[in-house]
C-alpha cells in the first residue's frame, strides 16, 4: 500500500490555459487545470486502506482472509482523473 501511495502522489498533472477574453484589447485570462482533487481523494482512500489493513492484522484471528480483504480494499480505490 505504501508503494500505491507513492504512485498515486506521482499522478498529479496539470496544464496551463490562456484564453483571449477581449478580442478588441487582446486581454487574456490565464488559468491552470489540474487533477489535484482526484489525487487527494485517492490518497485519502489509500490511507484509509492502510488503517483498515492495520486493524485487520490485529482483529482477525484467521490470517488466511487478510490477502483477500486487502485485494478488495485495493480494488475499491478511486481512479485518478486525467485533467484534460
Amino acid at each position: 500500500m505504501l508503494d500505491e501511495l507513492e504512485r498515486t502522489r506521482k499522478l498529479f498533472a496539470f496544464f496551463n490555459i490562456t484564453e483571449t477574453t477581449n478580442p478588441v484589447t487582446g486581454a487574456t485570462h490565464r488559468g491552470v487545470i489540474n487533477n489535484a482533487d482526484s489525487v487527494a481523494k485517492r490518497v485519502a482512500a489509500v490511507m484509509a486502506a492502510i488503517d483498515e489493513a492495520e486493524r485487520l492484522k490485529v482483529e482477525l484471528a484467521d490470517q488466511t482472509e487478510i490477502p483477500q480483504r486487502l485485494g478488495s480494499l485495493a480494488a475499491a480505490l478511486p481512479v485518478v482523473e486525467d485533467p484534460k
